[in-house]
């Protein structure tokens, strides 16, 4: 009988999961397509990271890619108000999770 709890044990933590809003994007492609720019800037990286423990993050904290994004495109200045050629990393490290957001700078204003 207690084998049967254990199998149920086990079946219930391996199937279990969650799902979290990583994102809200006003513009993502992954096609070649031809932005008409103003002014190109320079190449950005942002990163939003949390101490972790093991892969687990505490105070129920995780990385917000927002965060990542925003603290990229203020480091290309107040000019800018796009980026192009974007990548997004996910670390999940022994002590800290993180974002990093890459990508180049653009002025789309007038």
């Amino acid at each position: 009988m207690t084998r049967w709890y254990i199998i149920a044990g086990m079946a219930l933590i391996l199937t279990a999961g969650c799902a979290v809003r990583v994102a809200d994007f006003t513009v993502v492609s992954i096609k070649n397509s031809s932005i008409p720019a103003k002014s190109i800037g320079k190449r950005v990286t942002g990163e939003s990271c949390v101490f972790s423990w093991f892969g687990i993050s505490w105070l129920g904290k995780d990385p917000n890619l927002k965060d990542a994004i925003d603290k990229a495109m203020e480091s290309g200045g107040p000019e800018y108000d796009a980026m192009v050629d974007t990548t997004v990393y996910r670390t999940n490290g022994l002590l800290k999770n993180c974002y990093t957001v890459k990508g180049t700078v653009i002025s789309t204003k007038k």
